[in-house]
């Protein structure tokens, strides 16, 4: 998804606060293939509402594109300056980087510019995953102002900005402002049970509260499996490979996180880092056969549900290893704080 994807990048460009997302995106979750809006998410509570270190503001685009004073240029060189990024939705027929031949809409980040070059640096899923490009004044000014139906919902410009001072509420009502084991450990377990994390703890979704019609964790590869199938075998719909792109952006924000969690605990994480890398192979391999799965309508999707089928087996396996480790090692959560983690080795010692 386009909303994590920005968020990941905005936040793991700033290391002083990059602690906060290996608490997140740990769970899964996927709505029947029977529903029209089937997709895989990651579970991420509000996404940008959700991270205790990103201010937003949003603004209606016709807002913005009325104001006779101020160019869209002009507002994003401003906003720039001002340390923000631009989150902004686009016709993406009209941005070279796209490489569309017809009219679609999407949110496009943009992070930096170049007045010599008169160009925007841009990001989001260009060539089937999330990159950096640039784009010209001019190819932007068309992507934005473009009209069609279907801007009628896809019209919010959004800043996001990094609160360094931590002056969002948000930091004081309950949200997980770093790496947390505990966190972890139990977003992970519900993903080795197939929980639905989503219905579990009522968490909404800028998609929609389909709480009971959704499953979690490795439940996903039983509807991607059946989505297969029904695009493949029974011709029920056309097959779209980015669910899996989602699969394989999962298992590397979760090497990421094993290798934070080795930053913290040394020794105890070369093994599993070791077997991850079976499954980040699987992952790549299952995204890769997608695609050409996309590209040929009467292909065999046999070998992806098999590649499914293994990637789910081994990859619990290494989760419950890594569940073991960290709490074993909980006396150690940063979560704590130095002044916390005495009381809590004591605690655990108790218990």
């Amino acid at each position: 998804m386009p909303m994590d994807a920005n968020i990941q990048a905005i936040v793991m460009a700033h290391p002083e606060i990059s602690s906060w997302i290996y608490s997140q995106f740990v769970q899964l979750w996927g709505c029947s293939p029977e529903q029209e809006d089937f997709f895989v998410y990651n579970l991420n509570p509000e996404y940008w509402y959700g991270c205790p270190y990103i201010q937003t503001q949003e603004v209606h685009k016709e807002i913005l594109l009325r104001r006779q004073k101020v160019s869209i240029i002009d507002y994003i060189i401003q906003n720039i300056n001002c340390d923000s990024y631009i989150v902004m939705p686009v016709d993406t027929y009209y941005i070279n980087a796209y490489n569309r031949k017809s009219h679609y809409p999407h949110e496009m980040m943009v992070y930096g510019y170049d007045m010599e070059k008169e160009e925007v640096f841009i990001a989001d899923f260009f060539s089937n995953h999330y990159s950096f490009s640039c784009c010209s004044f001019r190819e932007l000014i068309s992507a934005v102002y473009a009209s069609g139906d279907f801007f009628d919902w896809h019209n919010i410009i959004r800043l996001a900005t990094i609160d360094y001072e931590k002056k969002s509420p948000k930091h004081i009502i309950g949200h997980v402002n770093g790496f947390d084991f505990t966190v972890v450990t139990q977003l992970l377990q519900d993903y080795i049970d197939g929980v639905n994390s989503q219905l579990k703890y009522r968490i909404p979704h800028v998609t929609g509260d389909w709480f009971m019609f959704n499953v979690g964790g490795v439940n996903v590869y039983n509807i991607l499996n059946q989505y297969a199938i029904d695009c493949f075998e029974n011709k029920k719909h056309i097959f779209d490979f980015r669910p899996f792109y989602v699969i394989k952006s999962h298992k590397d924000m979760m090497m990421q996180r094993f290798l934070y969690t080795k930053s913290l605990l040394h020794d105890d994480m070369n093994n599993i880092i070791t077997a991850y890398k079976t499954v980040m192979d699987l992952a790549n391999i299952a995204f890769q056969k997608s695609i050409k799965l996309s590209l040929n309508v009467n292909a065999s999707n046999g070998t992806l549900i098999e590649l499914c089928t293994k990637l789910r087996k081994t990859e619990c396996a290494i989760y419950q290893r890594y569940i073991d480790v960290l709490i074993k090692n909980n006396d150690l959560n940063p979560i704590y704080g130095d002044e916390y983690k005495y009381k809590a080795k004591e605690y655990n010692e108790i218990s």
